[in-house]
């Protein structure tokens, strides 16, 4: 190892001191961005009936809803089917 791979070790060395951290602080103060976030509204233009409205609003809490009352029916069944077995 001469002195060429000695000052290519120092060089390379010190070219990787002088890297610039990242910031990773949220900013503060006036110049800040906002500091609450806007609520994003999303919208569809879909002419729909009543009908179609109301599955559109209430969708999410009946699929639930029939999921859960599913698998508690299948469940019940199941526990029926294997005490009529055994008795």
């Amino acid at each position: 190892m001469g002195k060429g791979f000695l000052i290519c070790y120092n060089l390379e060395y010190m070219a990787k001191q002088h890297v610039k951290k990242k910031r990773n602080k949220a900013y503060q103060g006036a110049e800040a961005k906002s500091q609450t976030r806007p609520t994003v509204r999303r919208y569809e233009a879909v002419a729909r009936g009543p009908l179609g409205e109301w599955w559109q609003t209430k969708k999410r809490p009946l699929k639930i809803g029939g999921g859960l009352v599913a698998g508690i029916g299948f469940i019940s069944w199941l526990i029926f089917e294997a005490i009529r077995t055994v008795f």
